[in-house]
């Protein structure tokens, strides 16, 4: 739907799942739609976004796992939010200071919300 320039309905949509997920705590399900969730950001040159997300990936290990994890799916997006900004510097947080299991869809939804102003 985003790819076809539908954005507002992804926005949406993305959002659904999120507050479907974090109400039955399915935080595995929450990581996996914060693929997409960067994905989309970097599309739209949000990359603030977009590191704010793969700062928390990368301190909970998500980033850590070589082959077919995480990384390989956002491996594109990665490459373009290094090149342009600190993801430390996105949250303003150090690497004590990591972004929770609860911050993080609170965060993608704060900002989904903003985006369907």
């Amino acid at each position: 739907m985003f790819g076809r320039g539908h954005h507002r309905d992804a926005f949406a949509i993305l959002g659904a799942y999120i507050d479907e997920l974090a109400d039955v705590g399915n935080l595995d399900g929450e990581a996996i739609v914060g693929i997409e969730f960067v994905r989309m950001m970097v599309a739209l040159d949000r990359v603030h976004d977009a590191a704010a997300l793969l700062g928390h990936f990368d301190s909970t290990g998500l980033l850590a796992v070589e082959g077919l994890g995480f990384k390989i799916f956002l491996a594109d997006a990665i490459e373009v939010v290094e090149a342009r900004v600190d993801p430390a510097a996105a949250t303003g947080r150090t690497a004590d200071e990591a972004m929770g299991d609860r911050e993080a869809p609170s965060l993608t939804q704060q900002v989904l919300n903003d985006l369907l102003g």
